[in-house]
């Protein structure tokens, strides 16, 4: 004999061996039962029954599913390469006023500070430059 219970209400009842696997609806509550033992049942309610395991996604749900993870890959380099631009910019800005205050403090010959300075002024430029457009793509991703 198997005993029952139903989740519902808990109302028990046996079945014969026979009834194992076979569903019934609880004479109380009318709620479909599954004809199983009480140690299959506590299994059940401590594992999850193999009707609570994710179902195969069908062809469609994988494209949509395919989609959005590509969405988020896409996402994710993007800002990666902003990361990086932002990175180059503090680079370029702090190499391009390091060069500017050597050259106007450490070397002799006026030729070399101009073009030293003109050097400065544009790795400075650039960084900066480099750097908003790295923040203009976080700032688009954040919004």
């Amino acid at each position: 004999m198997i005993e029952t219970i139903c989740e519902n209400c808990g109302n028990n009842k046996s079945f014969d061996d026979t009834h194992r696997g076979k569903k019934f609806k609880c004479p109380i509550c009318q709620n479909p039962v599954l004809v199983m033992s009480l140690g299959e049942q506590l299994l059940n309610i401590e594992f999850g029954s193999i009707n609570d395991r994710p179902k195969e996604l069908t062809e469609e749900e994988k494209a949509i599913r395919n989609e959005k993870a590509k969405i988020a890959r896409q996402k994710r380099q993007n800002l990666q390469s902003a990361d990086e631009k932002i990175t180059m910019g503090y680079v370029l800005y702090g190499a391009g006023t390091i060069f500017m205050f050597c050259s106007l403090f450490l070397l002799k010959y006026k030729d070399i500070k101009i073009v030293a300075l003109i050097t400065a002024f544009i790795a400075i430029g650039i960084g900066y430059y480099v750097q908003k457009l790295g923040k203009n793509v976080r700032e688009k991703y954040d919004e």
